[in-house]
């Protein structure tokens, strides 16, 4: 999605422009992170330490640098995360479940299997925030975000509709 502008523009100013969009995933990385860890109510320096450190490792320096898209799942994962956090917490309001099918469908169009990896990861801490919460978390919140999580997979559908093999 980033990459869109790289269409109206020739030879070397693709090449500082995709560059310059490979620095700005690992910053979205990092804000990402940051938005995850303010919506714990986490102390602020330590989302920033939080965030530098999720940005800056050396899988970012290894993998991102040299490929960019190994950045996606990495910013998508916080995000969907912290919307889940707020759907299954008792002050969950209305502009998170509007943001998480569209979270879900953004991370969707990025890319499948970056997609497919983070609902893995996301699976499996919606399991343990449930095993793990002191307090019970009423299944009809379960159900609600697998159907949010539908309605959010829908959105790209058409988008994905011409590389599907039927």
């Amino acid at each position: 999605v980033l990459l869109i502008g790289s269409l109206f523009l020739k030879g070397d100013n693709a090449v500082f422009l995709y560059n310059t969009l490979t620095i700005v995933r690992i910053y979205l990385m990092g804000i990402s992170f940051g938005i995850y860890g303010l919506s714990k109510r986490k102390p602020f320096i330590g989302v920033v330490l939080g965030s530098l450190i999720y940005s800056m490792n050396g899988y970012v320096f290894y993998h991102v640098l040299r490929h960019p898209q190994f950045a996606l799942g990495a910013i998508w994962l916080p995000l969907m995360i912290a919307c889940v956090d707020k759907i299954l917490s008792t002050d969950g309001g209305k502009r998170q479940h509007i943001l998480f099918p569209l979270i879900i469908a953004l991370s969707l169009f990025s890319g499948y299997y970056y997609h497919y990896m983070n609902t893995a990861a996301l699976l499996i801490y919606i399991l343990i925030r449930i095993v793990a919460s002191k307090r019970d978390i009423h299944p009809k919140r379960a159900v609600y975000i697998g159907t949010e999580y539908l309605i959010g997979c829908g959105i790209p559908a058409a988008a994905w509709l011409p590389s599907a093999s039927l």
